[in-house]
């Protein structure tokens, strides 16, 4: 299974997101722009992950690498806030602009016993440092401007890649709306609302069908009563009339 290109690309409201176990590609872009996720739940058998999946996840803070991954693609990373990054030894390359702008990232700890190749710009404007064990080698030539190199991992210190988390289902969270404890509760409900709501909770099963049923209209109730006291009055009116004609004519 794989998630692909662009496929939540610049989608400003979601705020986090839980793989399924089955996901073994992220491709180019997937996740690019998606600024408001603070962290992407990485199933452990995922096998590849494209340039620039996560660029400009804002508020992406921490990542962690699933084991089969041996490259950093080009740009996977630049904008995001991550804090501190754990490489394992399977990782051989990390790409250009990978950490580009990453301007929180301070610490990052590889665990193997030889440096990745480094690309050009790969910590483009960072200044961070990388955490290595003692005799490990090929980090001489990576240091720069942009990276100082520190031997000083315990032996103890090991790689531990993320675990599955079980769930069989994209979990897709996107932000409620936000609203202010100051302001005053709007109670007054429109007819189109009530239509709508009357919509939303109705339950209908395959053996059943929906029946509405329509209580009188007030207002047509009282027009109903208006109408038989003038039919009413009109009877009496013309009893009376001939009640006095008959009079008349009795004492003629």
């Amino acid at each position: 299974m794989e998630i692909g290109a662009n496929a939540f690309s610049n989608n400003r409201e979601l705020i986090s997101v839980i793989m399924p176990s089955t996901v073994r590609r992220i491709d180019d872009y997937a996740f690019s722009g998606c600024e408001k996720v603070t962290q992407f739940s990485i199933p452990a058998k995922t096998e590849y992950i494209g340039a620039g999946a996560f660029a400009d996840c804002k508020a992406l803070t921490a990542f962690e690498l699933p084991e089969a991954i041996t490259e950093i693609p080009e740009n996977c990373f630049s904008k995001a806030s991550l804090t501190e990054m754990h490489i394992g030894p399977q990782v051989t390359k990390i790409g250009a602009n990978a950490f580009e702008n990453c301007h929180g990232l301070e610490n990052v700890y590889f665990y193997g016993n030889t440096a990745p190749t480094i690309e050009s710009g790969a910590f483009q404007n960072v200044h961070v440092t990388i955490h290595t064990y003692e005799g490990t080698e090929g980090f001489d030539s990576q240091t720069n401007e942009f990276i100082s190199v520190s031997p000083d991992m315990s032996p103890s210190m090991v790689y531990a890649p993320p675990v599955d988390t079980g769930e069989e289902d994209k979990v897709y969270q996107t932000e409620a709306p936000e609203t202010s404890a100051d302001a005053p509760e709007d109670t007054t409900v429109t007819e189109e609302e009530k239509q709508e709501t009357e919509k939303q909770t109705t339950i209908v099963t395959p053996s059943e069908k929906p029946v509405t049923t329509s209580a009188p209209s007030q207002g047509t109730t009282g027009s109903a009563n208006v109408i038989l006291i003038v039919v009413i009055a009109i009877l009496a009116l013309l009893v009376g009339v001939f009640a006095t004609l008959f009079f008349v004519s009795r004492k003629k």
